[in-house]
């Protein structure tokens, strides 16, 4: 039966992510019983208390460090998957098929999903979703955290 994962981006609070969920929950009953909403609310066990207390590795922030680290999500919205990328080991030659590439391209397929078309229909992310997972999946910093030998555990445990 297929699933859709819904993961969320920075800065989400727990009673958003709960009600955006909830309307993609609604949504996916309205369109298909055979797809199964799963939710990944990653903030409270990765978000802020991730690498002592911030996503971006830094032990200890001040407000301004803060402000900050934020600041260079907003200018660079891959910069975690930057971090994850700097940490990766390279894999080891030949490559072989491994889940950092079977997620990738179960993340490729994304837009093409019956499901997910459905789902963002007449929502601000219908017209540039995959766009978007494209400009993701296809970046040199996902490449090189997806492709590392073994996967890194914060990509992993997704």
């Amino acid at each position: 039966m297929p699933s859709l994962l819904f993961v969320h981006g920075t800065g989400v609070r727990r009673a958003s992510f709960d009600e955006t969920f909830g309307v993609i929950q609604n949504r996916l009953a309205r369109l298909s019983k055979k797809v199964i909403p799963y939710p990944c609310f990653w903030g409270e066990k990765h978000g802020s208390v991730l690498h002592g207390g911030s996503s971006l590795g830094r032990d200890t922030v001040s407000d301004t460090d803060e402000i900050e680290l934020w600041s260079s999500l907003s200018t660079d919205p891959l910069a975690e998957l930057r971090f994850i990328a700097h940490a990766a080991t390279p894999p080891e030659w030949p490559m072989r098929a491994d889940e950092g590439e079977r997620l990738a391209q179960k993340v490729a397929e994304l837009p093409e999903s019956d499901a997910v078309r459905d789902a963002i229909t007449d929502t601000p992310l219908n017209g540039v979703f995959a766009e978007a997972v494209s400009t993701v999946i296809t970046s040199d910093a996902t490449k090189q955290a997806l492709f590392s030998s073994p996967l890194h555990s914060d990509i992993r445990q997704l």
